[in-house]
């Protein structure tokens, strides 16, 4: 994997108004912001357009292309044109217009100079050879460094299946070789030979049969004194050579090693660079670095790029943010040590205490006046204004090239005054909160650690074999600790302690959530004192939106959810939320929710438990469960068409005001992992209010194929049913659970749930319940084969149905009585029921209805040799799955599927093959379907349903 970096050369601070980029998967920015490229085939074409750029391409080359892989199909031109014909809705969307253009040559796509990522980079690696040439070995590494920096990832990343971008793509990445081979020569002779070695250790592990690469670890090792590290890699090297090609290393690399056996003088160079001039001592004020530093490699490739660039018009700011214990200040160190001889006059350290337990926080004038210390200034000539003091250290370092690490700020405004202002000079800044106002190159927000970094860390604190003889435990301990730095180093630090402790042993008491925390203390560390600093620096109101949170046991919130838990207006929840994002005690990925990490939702839960009354919290968690439950309502009823639920309790709040099917399943998607939690809560406040809540998120559930969230949920309910001891909640909460069975294939399960729930409902008199729960057991007595017993069943629930006069349930059944009809082959009565339904959903507005209905009477003309028909209808079945807001449900997958087939029983394998991929496609993003029967499928024209299809149909 490439990193990605933030461009500081002269060139970018005019950039022109689009940006290509095509190093890494492709992306397209204008200053409108991100353009959607769309489908897979029009990601290609622009790729296929941006490799000839400025040139146009027949439509004859790119159909080749487009088509590579099979028969080109008869629609191919018009296919083309509809591609780019979508190509440029998308950049004049931008504001963009009149980049694609069309002549009598073919397609040319109109990119400016400095717009294409590729173009830029091999612009970087000509500018940076000519300048090795020329002998300026600093500016080349610069400039290879700035080129390289643009590799987000494999050159058209997610395309190289076709053959123009494969060989395109093989092209780039020869040159990005060549380059990091230039750039590793010139840092070589830099002297920066610890930087040589870890780029050039990964890069011998990926490309083993490079030679180059192993010669230019070797004598970076050997340059440091670690002669015997330097031929193990010659060794591992040859073995390579020999196991894969047979061959022995080239004659240069043998030179090298036996030069490096007879401690040739001439490999030994200079372990400093050489710097022309005289050089003064100046400042060396960097702690040392961390020698156990873990990941975080695509953060460093920007700091450095930054640190690094030429042509800067002002000092590199290099902002670092993150939440205490994520490694800010690791980082800031480890990064500063890589640049430091770029800064040859000298490297600045400052503890501004912004978060420091029992620390008063630096003045500005108090840090100004260390540094002009640091640079020399006599005590009694420090100026005592600030401003004053400020002026004097941006005319100090004029012309200086130094390095400043101003750690641990307070805020943007603690910091400003200490910048210096020449180009030269370089600022690495830590805090707490994000430095948003500051004028930086690159603002880093820091996350916890993704899990392999995280279990490296462990494994370099402990040592590999104590980690790799408990792989489970170890990943237990990283997975308690949060992927937090400083839990994780502390975790270690006690096992160290404790040698006769295995790793098992701290894994088995960090799973207690409440003592976990406890355990996450060492000597003078511990992670909920570096919590407490950040949370004693908020507001009343913050503060207290921050605890509450602390309640839920939900992977994030939403702000109208906050607003219902803290008793507030949307509007000051919102800010509130955002001062804590600010803060970094809560982030936010996705616009209006907002979230935190393990140990921080512990330290907030133990906040609130301190801090707030029994009766407060009570309070507090009955208002976001009734809000939860006002919005599972109001959901019920726009997927049940206006049926409204009838079990007590009334929420006693409003909850969302969703309004069409896609406002209810971006919902529903957008809370699955925290509505079970949230009903699980529920039982803490009652009984009825769990299985009211449960009831109400069956429909939202069933519609939007949430079916493993629905079994959770489902549990729960039956759960707190026999508490209540009262028959129409034993219905809801069985009828609940047996629907997710049903749905999620344990046809027994649901029929024995249905049971106790039609049994529940007949003891309560209830009607519509009684005959939703023979519906229920129809259906699964369907699925099991039982066709009569369910046809008889179905009967029996739509003469309760009509007794009701309920138009709607009646039609919906005799849907699910024409399916079976279906399947007992009698065909004729199937074509009465589904017809019959179809007019009822006309009749009552059930765009939903309509789209089932139509998608049946489609499969019954496949089934009696129609597939002309059947295309039609089926298309009919997506346009009303459109109108009724089903767009990538269950349901419109089943219709995609079905279109499938009928276009392969017309013959028409590219559409089919379109439809089917459609239908994978809305499968995988349910999660409805694994990666091995998707494989399958996609590898036969003439598979069989996917097992989730088949559970529907």
């Amino acid at each position: 994997m490439r990193t990605g970096r933030t461009c500081c050369c002269e060139r970018c601070f005019a950039m022109p108004g689009m940006a290509f980029s095509v190093l890494g998967h492709m992306e397209v920015t204008t200053p409108a912001g991100r353009v959607d490229i769309g489908t897979r085939k029009q990601r290609m074409l622009l790729g296929l357009l941006l490799r000839s750029a400025n040139q146009p391409v027949p439509p004859s080359q790119l159909v080749d292309a487009l088509w590579w892989h099979g028969e080109v199909p008869s629609s191919s031109g018009a296919n083309l044109r509809v591609y780019v014909h979508k190509l440029r809705r998308a950049f004049e969307a931008g504001g963009q217009e009149e980049r694609l253009v069309s002549g009598g040559n073919g397609y040319l796509l109109a990119v400016r100079p400095g717009e294409l990522d590729s173009s830029r980079f091999e612009e970087f690696v000509t500018q940076g050879r000519e300048a090795a040439d020329g002998g300026d070995l600093e500016r080349a590494s610069s400039l290879l460094g700035q080129g390289l920096g643009l590799w987000r990832d494999d050159a058209y990343a997610g395309l190289t299946d076709c053959p123009p971008l494969a060989e395109e793509a093989a092209r780039l990445e020869e040159l990005r070789l060549s380059a990091l081979h230039d750039r590793l020569a010139a840092d070589l002779t830099l002297g920066r030979h610890t930087d040589v070695i870890a780029t050039a250790r990964g890069l011998v592990a990926e490309h083993p049969m490079r030679e180059r690469f192993t010669e230019q670890l070797m004598l970076a090792l050997y340059h440091t004194g670690r002669q015997g590290e330097a031929l193990e890699a010659y060794q591992r090297t040859r073995q390579a050579l020999v196991d894969e090609l047979g061959i022995e290393p080239g004659p240069e690399l043998r030179r090298v090693q036996q030069e490096m056996l007879r401690g040739a003088p001439i490999l030994v160079r200079s372990e400093q660079p050489t710097v022309s001039g005289e050089q003064s001592a100046g400042p060396a004020e960097l702690p040392g670095d961390v020698e156990t530093f873990t990941g975080r490699s695509d953060e460093i490739a920007r700091l450095r790029a930054a640190l690094t660039a030429a042509g800067r018009r002002s000092a590199a700011v290099c902002a670092i943010a993150g939440p205490g214990g994520i490694g800010k200040s690791a980082l800031a160190v480890h990064v500063a040590h890589q640049v430091a001889d770029q800064y040859d006059d000298g490297q600045l350290y400052v503890d501004l205490s912004g978060s420091t337990p029992g620390v008063r926080a630096l003045e500005p004038i108090e840090a100004l006046s260390r540094m002009l210390r640091s640079l020399g200034v006599e005590g009694s000539a420090v100026p005592i204004d600030t401003h004053e003091a400020a002026v004097r250290l941006r005319t100090l370092t004029k012309g200086k090239r130094l390095l400043f690490v101003l750690d641990n700020a307070v805020d943007a405004a603690q910091v400003r005054l200490l910048l210096p202002a020449h180009p030269d000079c370089g600022v690495l800044v830590t805090s707490r909160k994000l430095l948003a106002t500051l004028d930086a190159a690159v603002c880093e927000r820091l996350e916890v650690l993704p899990d392999d970094d995280a279990r490296a860390l462990l494994r370099r604190l402990l040592g590999l074999a104590r980690v790799n003889a408990e792989p489970e435990a170890s990943a237990e301990v990283v997975r308690r600790c949060g992927r937090l730095p400083l839990a994780i180093r502390i975790a270690a630090a006690r096992l160290t302690s404790r040698p006769t402790w295995k790793i098992r042993t701290l894994a088995d008491r960090l799973a207690a959530e409440q003592d976990r925390l406890s355990e996450l203390e060492v000597d003078d560390r511990a992670v909920r004192t570096s919590f407490m600093a950040s949370y004693r620096d908020l507001d009343s109101s913050a503060a207290r939106m921050f605890r509450l949170a602390g309640l839920l046991d939900t992977t994030d919130i939403s702000v109208s959810a906050a607003a219902a838990l803290a008793d507030v207006q949307e509007g000051e929840a919102e800010t509130t939320l955002d001062r804590l994002a600010d803060a970094q005690l809560m982030e936010t990925r996705v616009p209006g929710r907002y979230g935190t990490h393990d140990l921080l939702r512990l330290f907030a839960g133990e906040r609130v438990r301190e801090e707030e009354s029994e009766p407060e919290r009570q309070q507090a968690a009955e208002r976001v469960v009734h809000w939860y439950l006002a919005s599972a309502r109001r959901a019920t009823e726009v997927a049940a068409h206006g049926r409204r639920p009838s079990l007590a309790p009334e929420p006693k709040l409003p909850g969302l005001a969703l309004e069409s099917m896609d406002d209810v399943c971006a919902w529903v998607d957008a809370e699955a992992r925290n509505l079970p939690a949230i009903v699980a809560q529920a039982s803490g406040i009652s009984p009825e209010l769990t299985v009211a809540l449960a009831a109400d998120l069956y429909a939202p559930f069933d519609t939007c194929g949430r079916f493993r969230e629905q079994l959770v949920v489902g549990r729960l309910a039956v759960e707190a049913c026999d508490v209540t001891g009262d028959p129409h909640y034993r219905a809801a909460a069985h009828a609940s659970l047996g629907g997710a069975h049903n749905r999620t294939g344990n046809l027994d399960l649901s029929i024995h749930h249905a049971e106790i729930a039609l049994a529940a409902a007949r003891e309560a008199g209830d009607l519509r319940s009684e005959s939703s729960q023979l519906n229920l057991l129809a259906l699964s007595h369907r699925q099991a084969g039982r066709l009569k017993q369910s046809i008889s069943l179905f009967h029996q629930a739509l003469g309760l149905v009509r007794r009701q006069g309920n138009r709607y349930v009646e039609g919906v059944m005799l849907t699910n009585l024409g399916t079976t009809y279906q399947k007992a082959d009698r065909l004729g009565e199937a074509v009465e029921a589904h017809s019959a339904s179809l007019a009822i959903a006309e009749e009552v507005g059930n765009a939903t209805g309509v789209a089932v209905a139509l998608g049946h009477l489609a499969s019954i003309d496949r089934s009696t040799g129609s597939p002309a028909d059947a295309v039609k209808r089926y298309r009919a079945a997506l346009d009303a799955d459109g109108v009724a807001g089903t767009r990538e449900t269950p349901l419109e997958a089943e219709h995609w599927w079905g279109l499938g087939q009928a276009y392969r029983d017309l013959g028409e394998i590219e559409q089919a093959t379109d439809a089917r991929r459609r239908c994978l496609a809305i499968l995988d993003l349910l999660d409805l379907i694994t990666a091995e029967e998707r494989q399958i499928i996609e590898a036969r024209s003439d598979s069989e349903a996917p097992e989730a299809i088949r559970m529907i149909m």
